[in-house]
């Protein structure tokens, strides 16, 4: 199967544009021969000040754009949703194929995980998660088409117990979305997640400005083995990487 990660700068809050934009870029992907496509985290609205408008429920039209399209193409989309769900924001991970939405992973350990002097005052709240965001209920194995895809986000990966769930589930390949400045903090090691998982691993990551944000890429296929199958430029480039993966 061909997976496609995608690497896109998007606005925050302006989340018609922000779709436009990633379903062009979906179905160059899907043009290219890939079967899955997986997005950053929070593609369609980013961090907004108020997440809330920004926020699209799993029936609305712009969601229903991403499964007309995976329906053209008979593909799927792993898509960085700011949801709306029970009347909270939330960031999800929805995963979507030619009938529909096939299961929805919301980000669980919000950002930051502990009290972090001056952080509201100096982002203004733009990433403080746990003061504008609902969480979900733990990482999960979903079943995605024929396949068991293991899910999490950004800050979900620097805790042991969201990794450990996934590794216990034997997952075919995993999704991990990111919006962050750097996947190279020393935070995640991926080779040896991937390994740990016996699990293809797809970090996806968000270039250019979010806010006073840089985000230069980065993005990366990581084999079961800790192989690197196609990493995308670090420099801030809008970028496709593709791999086959043996599921």
């Amino acid at each position: 199967m061909l997976a496609a990660v995608l690497q896109l700068d998007t606005i925050p809050g302006e989340v018609n544009g922000n779709i436009h934009k990633a379903m062009t870029w979906a179905r160059l992907a899907f043009e290219q021969g890939a079967r899955f496509v997986l997005f950053h985290e929070g593609v369609t609205g980013d961090y907004a000040r108020d997440p809330l408008p920004a926020s699209r429920t799993l029936d609305s039209a712009e969601v229903y754009g991403f499964i007309a399209l995976a329906r053209r193409y008979e593909g799927f989309v792993g898509l960085g949703l700011n949801e709306l769900f029970e009347g909270k924001s939330c960031l999800s991970t929805v995963f979507l194929g030619p009938d529909g939405v096939e299961a929805v992973y919301r980000k669980t350990y919000l950002w930051p995980h502990v009290k972090i002097d001056g952080y509201t005052d100096r982002y203004d709240g733009y990433r403080h998660e746990r003061m504008k965001l609902a969480p979900g209920t733990g990482t999960a194995v979903f079943r995605v088409g024929k396949w068991r895809v293991g899910a999490l986000i950004c800050a979900d990966g620097i805790r042991e117990e969201a990794w450990a769930r996934l590794a216990a589930d034997r997952p075919d390949f995993v999704c991990y979305q990111n919006n962050r400045t750097s996947l190279r903090y020393g935070d995640v090691d991926y080779a040896a997640r991937a390994r740990e998982c016996n699990a293809p691993l797809l970090v996806a990551n968000r270039v250019g400005f979010s806010h006073c944000h840089w985000t230069p890429g980065d993005s990366m296929i990581i084999g079961s083995d800790g192989t690197v199958l196609a990493q995308a430029n670090d420099q801030g480039r809008e970028e496709i990487i593709t791999a086959e993966l043996p599921v």
